[in-house]
């Protein structure tokens, strides 16, 4: 089977915004971006300091709303607040990146996510950046495209206590009581 190649003038007026416009959005996306890997840059030499950026326009995007959890068994983290968890040595806890069922084990303060597809991914000592983004310290695989490119902090703390904090407006979820006792 033979392909004709479409002008691009025709894709054009096939969009319904013009070139110049798609130009000036993707410009637009690169700037916050690269905006972004400063602020979280500047959060890992400076421990809490991300916390003063909470309030800006790159925490700012519309929240996408997740289909009801009709078990009510989990809770959805706050943006861009830190939140320390606790899990036991030897414990697993369900954590749901956007739709994604995954698990957050502690094995004797060796803290990992295992996802729904069994694949293992261990957490080092200090912040790991999670998502699907090459400069992540755990990227996640691709075929979880609703996980932002950068989507949440995990940084271990002790042997039984975890910091998230969450990035993405995807939404990070955890059981509603390990949520509710952090908030507490």
């Amino acid at each position: 089977m033979r392909y004709r190649a479409v002008p691009a003038k025709k894709i054009a007026e096939m969009v319904a915004v013009s070139l110049q416009e798609l130009r000036l959005e993707a410009k637009a996306i690169k700037n916050v971006e690269q905006q972004f890997v400063e602020v979280l840059s500047k959060s890992i030499e400076e421990p809490g300091s991300i916390t003063k950026y909470k309030d800006t326009v790159i925490f700012d995007s519309v929240i996408i709303e997740q289909q009801a959890d009709k078990t009510n068994e989990f809770s959805r983290l706050p943006k861009g607040e830190l939140l320390n968890i606790s899990l036991g040595a030897g414990q697993r806890i369900n954590l749901r990146f956007s739709k994604h069922d995954s698990q957050l084990a502690n094995d004797s303060g060796n803290y990992r996510i295992i996802d729904d597809q069994v694949r293992d991914y261990p957490l080092q000592d200090g912040k790991n950046i999670i998502g699907r983004d090459s400069l992540c310290n755990v990227v996640v695989d691709n075929i979880y495209r609703d996980v932002s490119r950068i989507h949440l902090i995990i940084e271990p703390l002790d042997d039984q206590k975890v910091r998230f904090t969450v990035l993405s407006s995807h939404g990070t979820f955890l059981p509603r009581r390990h949520v509710s006792a952090a908030l507490s």
